[in-house]
């Protein structure tokens, strides 16, 4: 899950969307990742000569996409929060705040954003994990609930 969007709706209980309109994004916890990745080893197709298209690519998801404005509130909800705020952000204003993380990603060689975060996040971004969960008995765990792990253990650990 991504630490600066747990930090921001802690600190400010805004959900920044980039772009004019909300976006859909998949998301995976790590260890339901770790645990496609395991399950493809052991059990996935394997890419020989004269394959069809797309034979051994499995998409890692927990479901088939959520609007960040959603995963906003139940990142919020893991918090403590009642309340977040979605926050659209235009394109200018993305923009603005990448070129000021890629100037510091310049001068100290680590920033949070910079131009490919930007260009990513004004795009939706979802895949569909049906084929892993057929092929591969892939069960991640829901969404709600690793978003409310991650949340405890950030907060457990002193990251928020």
């Amino acid at each position: 899950m991504n630490l600066e969007l747990f930090q921001t709706i802690k600190k400010l209980g805004i959900c920044p969307i980039p772009g004019f309109s909300d976006k859909w994004y998949s998301w995976i916890h790590a260890a339901d990742l770790s645990d496609l990745l395991f399950a493809a080893a052991q059990r996935g197709e394997r890419l020989g000569q004269n394959q069809p298209t797309g034979t051994g690519i499995y998409f890692a998801s927990s479901d088939s996409g959520r609007k960040l404005s959603e995963i906003g509130r139940l990142i919020g909800r893991s918090l403590g929060k009642d309340k977040v705020w979605a926050v659209r952000c235009p394109p200018a204003v993305v923009w603005s705040v990448s070129t000021f993380y890629e100037i510091t990603k310049q001068l100290t060689g680590k920033a949070p954003y910079d131009w490919a975060k930007a260009w990513e996040s004004l795009h939706h971004w979802t895949c569909s994990p049906e084929k892993a969960c057929t092929q591969l008995n892939f069960l991640p765990q829901p969404l709600e609930e690793r978003i409310n792990q991650t949340g405890q253990w950030f907060s457990e650990n002193g990251w928020l």
